[in-house]
């Protein structure tokens, strides 16, 4: 484990016994803390949070569980940890998609990231990346770009597909409209304005 990762863990560490409702901070933890991600299990946040549960399980002498609640793209486990006790002993593991894109995209996803939830600390990263299917002429961003703005209506859509997509995806498209596929249980998509 590299020497920035243990640092994250060691100020997570310091955070997660400082949060506002234990009530005796020098006998916590008590009992065995749920580390909760918010995706099915296999995902790479799931060997994350295993790799982290297993240091601050060491560093704490107590069993961190590690719970997989996935669903609504990772809204479902997200708003269990909101809406637990303030008590420690429930923890979320997660990233941009649950404490961003989904309260943006779903005003009602069940849980305000900024008033419900407090970051302890970012324990990696992980990079992203733009493909586009080897035939398309288009080797930069700004070539994806101009070659979507001149090809004639319906636009090029891009579609962000990953493991943890549910059945229903939203794709973002270069024209004023958004294309929204369904996949179950008849695959169908339909184009709204935006």
């Amino acid at each position: 484990m590299t020497r920035s990762v243990l640092h994250a863990l060691c100020a997570a560490l310091i955070c997660l016994v400082s949060v506002p409702g234990i009530s005796n901070a020098e006998d916590y933890p008590s009992r065995p803390i749920t580390l909760v991600v918010p995706f099915p299990p296999g995902g790479s946040t799931t060997v994350m949070a295993r790799i982290v549960g297993d240091k601050l399980s060491a560093a704490l002498g107590q069993q961190i569980v590690v719970e997989n609640k996935g669903g609504a793209g990772g809204t479902i486990g997200t708003r269990f940890v909101a809406k637990a006790a303030p008590d420690g002993y429930t923890i979320l593991l997660s990233y941009t998609a649950t404490m961003a894109i989904a309260p943006a995209m779903n005003a009602n996803a069940g849980y305000d990231p900024r008033k419900d939830l407090t970051p302890i600390g970012m324990i990696g990263f992980a990079p992203n990346v733009l493909v586009v299917h080897p035939s398309l002429p288009v080797h930069s961003i700004a070539e994806l770009i101009a070659y979507a703005k001149a090809a004639p209506a319906p636009r090029t859509r891009l579609t962000p597909i990953s493991s943890r997509s549910s059945p229903t995806a939203r794709a973002a498209s270069f024209s004023p409209s958004w294309t929204t596929c369904t996949s179950s249980p008849t695959p169908t998509c339909s184009t709204t304005p935006r």
